[in-house]
């Protein structure tokens, strides 16, 4: 890397052209494109080179509302950001099963105002995007752009024909390194000084509102030193952007900058429901081939089942996949779901819901629970045969109600740490109930159901639990009425801040969000650069 924090003097102050605050999937996207434009840059990165072993596990902030995993905090990351989680994910998702993230853009319905999705709608379309997805794809190390399920069928992995509106999409694996090779390459560019363990305390505003001066950075040995600049950029997540912004006097509710007071709000997840399994059929079974993970044109890919938009509109339907998963018959008894749902919230100190109905599953099934610990402890995590076991991942009515804001503990460089209220809606809840129904029917004709164990049938009802996916929270909109940054990404009521990541998606619809926030920082990329040339 090419500069660290500790070789700047406390009280220094360092001249650039711009900014970017966080060096996760955005801000290295960022850099490379207005580094190789010509433009100076500074790449502040709170964490290290390589994250700490347990960065799983590190809080970063309090959780209340909807039962969620710990808040990571600042800093425990490193170059590449979130990316560097998706290598301590479970044995479904290590690089040996062929990727690290999931890849799909969104669906032109994800940026439509719905009028049955409270809060829908983009102050842009999919076709504004669709330009920079080609070139997301490339800098995200994924191999194709076409997922047409048809156009990856062979004799061996063949998507299934079913009806009532049921589909079957294609996902991409990418890989899992590919953010920390970025990284690499960014820090070695001409132009790029990638600054590790700066930790930004404040945002500094000239005695004209709106426009911001500097960045105030503190360090772990103590010090500081400041970041001026022409262009200023937040990329350091969901949760992060919204805190270090809530903690500027400029963005305070009712101050020019969050007018309307809504930055923090409308936090979005995609919750993931397993609830559901097929026992007419084994998991291994060639019909279920193309929903297993599998390489096809030198790429790891996934098939999964969806609705199609056409129901969606008229169900009145959130957008949503459905994962096939391995799971044996000793796992799937209500003694030990529940066990799981209790080691979970205790693992991430988050009391989950229905904790009494789930004491009372593992009370009456000991004996259940200490076999699937004992063929957990054995390394016997699918036994044979497997039942398919259904795993939703569904998008997430924007509420302004769900939300990140300050509370009263501060960090060590005396900035607060977060709160997260996670709230869902009524219409989340009957949306995966009525897509299961759904894919019931169709299964049930194609032979491969009942669906058993469902989301009504269950008792409690399975956890929505969130993945880490911090959307949201300063979300784009055409005004302050109902947003933070503009079509473009500028602060509302600021000429040089502009934020780029998950947080201003407005929905984020059942893909996971990388490459869709590469293609929309490629796509501030071109509006920085022109802002920034002579004739800008």
């Amino acid at each position: 890397m090419k500069r660290e924090a500790r070789t700047f003097s406390s009280g220094a102050s360092l001249e650039f052209d711009v900014c970017l605050i966080g060096a996760g999937p955005a801000g290295l996207t960022l850099a490379q494109s207005l580094a190789s434009a010509g433009h100076s840059v500074c790449l502040l990165e709170a964490g290290g080179e390589t994250p700490p072993r347990k960065v799983l596990w590190d809080s970063g902030g309090r959780v209340v509302g909807e039962p969620y995993c710990r808040l990571r905090a600042p800093g425990r990351s490193g170059p590449g950001g979130n990316s560097w989680f998706w290598q301590y994910k479970d044995q479904y998702n290590t690089p040996a099963m062929g990727g690290g993230f999931r890849s799909r853009p969104l669906d032109p319905i994800d940026f439509e105002q719905r009028d049955w999705v409270p809060n829908s709608g983009w102050p842009i379309s999919y076709h504004d995007l669709a330009p920079w997805y080609p070139a997301a794809h490339a800098l995200s190390g994924l191999v194709f752009d076409d997922y047409e399920a048809g156009h990856w069928a062979d004799s061996q992995h063949e998507p299934l024909a079913l009806g009532h509106g049921v589909e079957s999409t294609i996902y991409q694996l990418g890989p899992p390194y590919r953010f920390q090779e970025l990284a690499v390459e960014v820090a070695a560019l001409p132009g790029v000084t990638l600054i590790h363990h700066a930790n930004v305390t404040a945002l500094e505003e000239s005695e004209t509102p709106g426009v911001l001066t500097s960045a105030r950075i503190a360090i772990p040995s103590g010090g500081g030193f400041r970041v001026r600049a022409r262009q200023f950029v937040l990329a350091g997540g969901g949760i992060e952007n919204a805190r270090l912004l809530l903690a500027s006097s400029f963005a305070r509710p009712g101050q020019h900058a969050n007018p309307k007071d809504q930055v923090g709000r409308y936090y979005l997840e995609h919750p993931h429901v397993e609830t559901g399994e097929l026992r007419a059929i084994d998991y291994n079974s060639p019909t279920l081939a193309f929903y297993r993970r599998h390489r096809t044109r030198d790429t790891q890919v996934l098939g999964m089942f969806r609705i199609s938009e056409d129901v969606q509109r008229r169900e009145g339907l959130l957008n949503a996949v459905c994962e096939l998963q391995p799971r044996g018959p000793e796992f799937s008894s209500p003694a030990v779901r529940s066990f799981s749902e209790l080691r979970y919230g205790l693992r991430h100190w988050s009391r989950p819901n229905g904790v009494l109905a789930h004491s009372r599953n593992v009370l009456l099934g000991p004996r259940a629970v200490a076999r699937a610990a004992t063929l957990k402890v054995r390394g016997r995590l699918e036994s044979h045969p497997s039942l398919p076991r259904l795993l939703f991942t569904m998008e997430q009515v924007p509420n302004p109600g769900s939300r990140v804001t300050l509370g009263p503990q501060r960090d060590e460089f005396g900035v607060p740490k977060p709160v997260l209220d996670w709230r869902l809606t009524p219409l989340d809840s009957r949306s995966i109930h009525h897509t299961q129904e759904i894919l019931d029917r169709a299964f049930r004709e194609a032979g491969l159901g009942p669906i058993s164990e469902r989301w009504d049938e269950a008792t409690p009802h399975p956890r929505r639990n969130g993945c880490w996916h911090n959307v949201g929270t300063t979300r784009m909109s055409a005004t302050s009425e109902n947003g933070v940054v503009d079509p473009n990404g500028r602060v509302h009521g600021m000429r040089n801040l502009f934020i780029a990541g998950s947080s201003v998606l407005p929905t984020a619809g059942p893909a996971s969000i990388t490459l869709t926030l590469v293609a929309l920082s490629l796509r501030l990329a071109n509006h920085l650069n022109h802002e920034l040339s002579p004739s800008g």
